[in-house]
């Protein structure tokens, strides 16, 4: 197989691997209590509702406190409706996958991945602890440079710009 440069939405841009490592490891460790606690939930909402429908029928109240009630059971039967959705997406998510070694790697690849960043935090200490040698940028630019195509009086002279 030959390997072509295509672009990605991770190209261009700073990204941390190392919080995209720590959030999927979060992730599969609690995607599988996430998805009861949404269940457990959604048995409350509907024992709610049940509620709120048996006093409406069974209260003899005035029309504002039945409108409020009507008011009651539209904004807990919205928040079934996004709570079911959330649980459908995860249940998407996690259907076919083994969440235990899912969370078991995922881990285990954060831990590489936090090592990794301790090595370059570590790497940036001793750098942090070097002396750089008392010229200046400009001086090691252009010494560079005279190193590469000559000195920099030549190259003035080559592209006809005074010195």
């Amino acid at each position: 197989m030959e390997k072509a440069r295509k672009r990605t939405p991770y190209d261009g841009r700073r990204n941390d691997w190392f919080d995209f490592a720590r959030r999927q490891a979060e992730f599969y460790a609690n995607a599988e209590q996430y998805i009861t606690n949404l269940e457990v939930e959604l048995g409350m909402i509907d024992e709610t509702v049940s509620a709120l429908m048996e006093e409406i029928e069974n209260g003899r109240r005035n029309p504002i406190h039945g409108y409020r009630m009507f008011g009651q059971l539209k904004q807990v039967r919205r928040l079934r409706t996004e709570k079911e959705r959330e649980l459908r997406m995860l249940c998407s998510l996690t259907g076919i996958l083994d969440m235990k070694v899912m969370a078991d790697v995922t881990e285990q690849s954060f831990e590489e991945v936090e090592a990794i960043r301790s090595e370059a935090a570590f790497g940036i200490a001793e750098a942090d602890e070097y002396e750089a040698p008392a010229e200046t940028i400009e001086d090691a630019v252009f010494e560079m440079v005279d190193d590469m195509i000559g000195s920099t009086d030549e190259m003035c002279e080559i592209i006809n710009f005074p010195a």
